[in-house]
């Protein structure tokens, strides 16, 4: 049971982090870093490219590992790299770790 409610938490703000913060932050990340929206606009996509790709990597594992691994590694990744990803010092360094927590969602 608990297991589960750690996972409804972790999709709720797996879901909160794709559509929320990249908007929310768009115009003081674009004076922070000094750059084009198409760059910004790039480290929005990338989290949802490599959520994407995780999926794939999802349906393949979960008969091998068993969905409470998968559960427990992907909720771990998720919750560390969205701690990384206010601390990055750059657009590119934060386009990794935005591609990181993707995957870990």
């Amino acid at each position: 049971m608990a297991i589960f409610a750690f996972s409804v938490l972790i999709s709720f703000f797996s879901s909160m982090s794709k559509v929320l913060v990249p908007g929310a932050t768009f115009s003081a990340l674009q004076t922070d870093f000094g750059c084009s929206a198409a760059l910004l606009t790039a480290i929005g996509s990338v989290y949802m490219y490599a959520y994407a790709l995780s999926q794939f990597a999802l349906g393949l594992f979960s008969d091998r590992c068993g969905g409470v691994r998968i559960i427990l590694v992907g909720g771990s990744l998720f919750a560390l790299c969205l701690l990384i990803v206010p601390m990055v010092p750059g657009p590119y360094s934060m386009m990794f770790a935005r591609a990181l927590t993707g995957f870990g969602a």
